[in-house]
């Protein structure tokens, strides 16, 4: 009997429905992961997000280690690898975190349907999001939510009433196939991935991969910065922010542990505001699910038709941090430079692109996906068409953010703007235009 947990994006140990749903079947699983190439090695695929699911494998495979196990890494596309697999041995059953885009979800419905005709058994695992489909958050009319404020009351009063879903109750020693017994079944495979040798071409050195590292990073906040969260959040010039999207990209960290600590504390103004955050994430996800077209099309129709423009020479001046309007050229090349960049300078470059510059959304989500470290499907399309006011917006069209007043509020002696902008290190004046 061969049991497997398939990891994809959830790289961790701790807060694991599909590891306790495992537990509880007491069953001894292999743990495996698969480097679609096409995905991997794809110009859509930032480099420094390549560094950080590099990072975040290498890490996972040592805490397996820690239980004399060890991770599997195979190349090639799911199907194929399953299929591989399947000519060797029988998979009796495979557990794995539910995903909800379009291409995860044709992507597992490929999968399951080849397992359950070689007769095994197919665990898909709520553990990305607190609420899905299957929890019936609804509004009144029993009708999908479509603006935040609302599902945020209901999501906050279906956790108030259901927070034992919180806690988790497995032992992770009782879970994992020896390494010994791995390396034996896998023995021959020509597509086997010695992830520790894999080159790392690019890397910001203020983020790094992994659940130790997730851990570090989430008590540093805790300590130094949740509590003035809702002061410090939108300034570009200080580290006020959180430093977790990667880690909740990737699943290094639980939205549960984050969600629990929040939620038991929440009458601290910084961490109602930063479980706001987490909630935001949440509805994206939420809208992804209940309204998939959103992934392709504008969520509000009645923008179908809105005459967009597209000049080329202004779109890459946009990319590379050359439009002239310094604001939005440090952010740019911060972006550029760091694979990150902060969710106010997000919120101004993409302001300025669809209202400034009348380019479509979609451009600028498609560079932010080539660029982004902790970019992710559901909350990069959400916060392009928020921002652009084709989305889940009550103030849809006429919120236009000025890239030399925002500069002004949230760089205010401009230390941002002359940290990536060089040619403006030197000037006293005259810094925001």
């Amino acid at each position: 009997m061969l049991n497997f947990v398939w990891f994809r994006n959830d790289l961790r140990l701790r807060y694991s429905r599909v590891l306790e749903a495992v537990y509880k079947q007491s069953l001894k699983v292999i743990p495996i992961y698969i480097l679609d190439t096409k995905i991997f090695h794809s110009e859509e695929t930032s480099p420094f997000r390549r560094t950080f699911l590099i990072e975040s494998l290498v890490s996972l495979k040592k805490a397996l280690q820690r239980y004399n196990s060890t991770l599997v890494v195979l190349e090639g596309s799911p199907k194929h690898v399953f299929r591989q697999i399947l000519t060797r041995y029988k998979i009796d059953n495979l557990y794995y975190s539910k995903d909800y885009t379009k291409f995860a979800k044709k992507r597992d419905v490929e999968v399951r349907k080849l397992i359950e005709e070689n007769n095994g058994k197919v665990y898909a695992i709520k553990n990305l999001i607190v609420f899905d489909e299957e929890d019936n958050l609804l509004n009144s009319n029993n009708a999908p939510f479509k603006v935040f404020t609302p599902f945020k009351k209901a999501w906050l009063q279906k956790l108030e009433s259901n927070f034992q879903i919180l806690d988790f109750h497995y032992h992770i020693k009782e879970i994992f196939v020896d390494s010994s017994i791995i390396d034996d079944i896998f023995k021959g495979f020509d597509n086997l991935v010695e992830i520790d040798r894999l080159v790392i071409n690019q890397k910001n050195d203020e983020f790094h991969g992994g659940e130790d590292e997730a851990s570090k990073v989430w008590n540093d906040f805790k300590i130094n910065q949740i509590e003035r969260y809702h002061n410090n959040r939108n300034f570009l010039d200080f580290d006020g922010t959180s430093r977790l999207s990667p880690h909740l990209k990737f699943g290094t960290i639980s939205p549960y542990e984050i969600v629990k600590f929040c939620f038991m504390n929440r009458r601290n103004k910084g961490i109602d505001t930063f479980l706001s955050e987490i909630i935001w994430r949440e509805f994206y996800k939420y809208i992804n699910i209940y309204f998939p077209h959103v992934e392709t099309e504008n969520f509000n129709s009645q923008f179908n038709n809105f005459p967009w423009e597209f000049d080329r020479d202004k779109f890459l001046a946009w990319c590379n941090g050359q439009t002239g309007y310094p604001i939005v050229d440090a952010c740019m090349r911060c972006l550029n430079q760091t694979g990150w960049l902060h969710n106010r300078g997000r919120m101004i470059v993409g302001s300025f692109l669809c209202k400034d510059m009348h380019i479509h959304w979609k451009e600028g989500e498609r560079h932010f996906k080539e660029k982004l470290i902790d970019w992710d499907k559901t909350s990069n399309n959400g916060g392009w068409q928020w921002v652009a006011g084709t989305g889940t917006d009550a103030s849809p069209y006429f919120r236009i953010f000025n890239p030399v007043l925002q500069s002004q509020k949230f760089d205010p002696e401009g230390k941002f703007i002359r940290q990536f902008i060089p040619e403006l290190s030197t000037r006293t004046q005259g810094i925001y235009t």
